[in-house]
C-alpha cells in the first residue's frame, strides 16, 4: 500500500532550533536551525520509506481558534530573532530539494496534517506523521502512525496507549481534562497526565466525566465541577481538524515528489555555507545528481506517484571498511561523513572506533551529532587517540 509521509515542520523547525548550539555562517547569520532541520529531514525519509511527502508549517498570523478562544496562546513568548531570520531560507530550501511545502492561513499544522491524513484515508494510502507533539496522536487508527523521530519509534494504537495511558480516540478528552500551558488552553486545575488519564479510563470521555463529577471528592473534585463550564470549549481548542481543504492539494498527487532545483540548490549552499552534501542527504529523491548522490534511483517514466527510495545502507561491517588511514592522511570517504556511519547501526568495534577518531579530528566549527557534519574532509590528527 502506498505510503504518505507527513512531517510536522513548526515541531520539527523548534526543535533543530533548542537541540543545537548556536551555529552561524562566516559573516554570524545563524544557520543552527537549518542544517538540523535538514539533518532530521534526511533522517525521517530514511525512516519512513515514502512513496509522497508533505512539509507543513504554521502560517503566521491567527487562526480560527483565536476568533473562538481570544486569548489562544496569548502567554506565548515572541520568537527569537536568531530562528526568525532562518524560516524563509529553510522553507525555500526545502521546497528546492523537491518537498511539497504547505503554509495554509487560518489554520494549524496540525490542521493541515488532519485533513491530508483523511484525504489519504479516503485514497487507501497510510500516513506517517513525523512530529513529537501529542496532540497528533488522536489522529492515529489503522491507517495512521506516528513517528517520533527522537527515540526512532512508531506510535500505533497500542503505542499511543502505552505511552499515554489512553487510547487515540481518548486523546481529545485526555488533552482537555489537562489543559495546554503553551497554547494558553486552560484545563482542569491539579489534573495531569495521571489523573487525566485515570479519570477517562474510569469514566469515559469528557461527557460521562462530567456525569461523575458531583460525586468526586476532596480537592480535585472541587476543581473538576469549578472547571467545568469551560471543558467544552477546551474540546474544541484542542481537537484537530481534518476536514480543510488544502489550496493546491486536489489529490495525493500533489505531494509527489518533485526533482530537485539544482541552480537554486547551489545558491543557497554557497549563501548559507551548507554543504552541497548536506543537500543531498535531505533531497532524497530520484532523477538527478543530487539525488543520484543520496542513493536514489532514477523517476520512472509513467503518470503515477514516484516511489522515493531511501539512501542506500550505510557500510557498517568491519571487513566491508578500508583500513584506518596513518597519521596526517585523509580518511576513507566511508569515514569522512559520520552519517554513513549511523550511532543506531555501529555495532563492531572498527565502527565505533571510527566514528570516534571522525568527530574527534578538530574542526573549525562544533560538531555534537552527525547531522551537523558539513561535508569537509577529515583528517587524522597527532593526539587522536582511538576509543576514549
Amino acid at each position: 500500500m502506498p505510503k504518505l509521509l507527513l512531517i510536522d515542520g513548526s515541531n520539527y523547525l523548534f526543535r533543530a532550533y533548542h537541540a543545537l548550539p548556536p551555529l552561524t555562517t562566516s559573516t554570524g547569520e545563524p544557520t543552527g536551525a537549518i542544517k538540523g532541520f535538514l539533518g532530521m529531514l534526511s533522517r525521517v525519509h530514511t525512516l519512513a520509506k515514502p512513496d509522497m511527502a508533505a512539509v507543513i508549517f504554521d502560517a503566521p498570523g491567527k487562526t480560527f481558534r483565536h476568533e473562538m478562544y481570544p486569548e489562544y496562546k496569548a502567554n506565548r513568548p515572541p520568537m527569537p530573532d536568531d530562528l526568525r531570520v532562518q524560516i524563509d531560507p529553510l522553507e525555500k530550501v526545502v521546497a528546492a530539494l523537491g518537498w511539497k511545502v504547505l503554509i495554509v492561513p487560518g489554520i494549524e499544522a496540525d490542521d493541515v496534517i488532519g485533513s491530508l491524513s483523511a484525504m489519504a484515508k479516503r485514497e487507501g494510502v497510510k500516513s506517517v506523521v513525523a512530529t513529537g507533539d501529542k496532540d497528533l496522536s488522536q489522529l492515529v487508527d489503522d491507517d495512521v502512525v506516528i513517528l517520533n523521530t527522537m527515540n526512532t519509534k512508531f506510535y500505533d494504537r497500542a503505542g499511543v496507549i502505552e505511552k499515554y495511558g489512553v487510547p487515540p480516540e481518548r486523546m481529545i478528552d485526555y488533552l482537555a481534562l489537562m489543559g495546554d500551558k503553551v497554547d494558553n488552553v486552560p484545563g482542569i486545575k491539579g489534573c495531569g497526565p495521571k489523573t487525566a488519564a485515570k479519570w477517562v479510563a474510569e469514566f469515559g470521555g469528557i461527557d460521562a466525566i462530567r456525569a461523575a463529577a458531583p460525586a468526586m471528592k476532596g480537592k480535585i473534585g472541587e476543581n473538576l465541577r469549578a472547571g467545568l463550564p469551560f471543558l467544552d470549549e477546551a474540546v474544541a481548542l484542542v481537537t484537530v481538524k481534518c476536514d480543510a481543504e488544502i489550496p493546491g492539494v486536489k489529490s495525493l498527487a500533489d505531494l509527489s515528489f518533485a526533482p530537485g532545483d539544482a541552480e537554486a540548490l547551489n545558491a543557497f549552499s554557497e549563501r548559507w555555507e551548507i554543504s552541497r552534501t548536506t543537500l543531498a542527504r535531505a533531497e532524497a529523491l530520484r532523477g538527478d545528481a543530487a539525488g543520484a548522490q543520496a542513493g536514489g534511483a532514477s523517476a520512472p517514466s509513467s503518470g503515477a506517484a514516484p516511489k522515493a527510495v531511501p539512501a542506500a545502507k550505510p557500510r557498517v561491517l568491519a571487513e566491508n571498511r578500508p583500513e584506518l588511514p596513518t597519521e596526517g592522511e585523509p580518511f576513507p570517504e566511508d569515514y569522512r561523513n559520520p552519517d554513513a556511519i549511523p550511532f543506531t547501526e555501529v555495532t563492531d568495534p572498527d565502527g565505533l572506533e571510527a566514528l570516534v577518531r571522525v568527530l574527534k579530528t578538530p574542526r573549525t566549527e562544533p560538531v555534537a551529532v552527525s547531522l551537523l557534519y558539513d561535508g569537509r574532509p577529515a583528517t587524522r590528527t597527532s593526539g587522536a587517540s582511538a576509543l576514549p
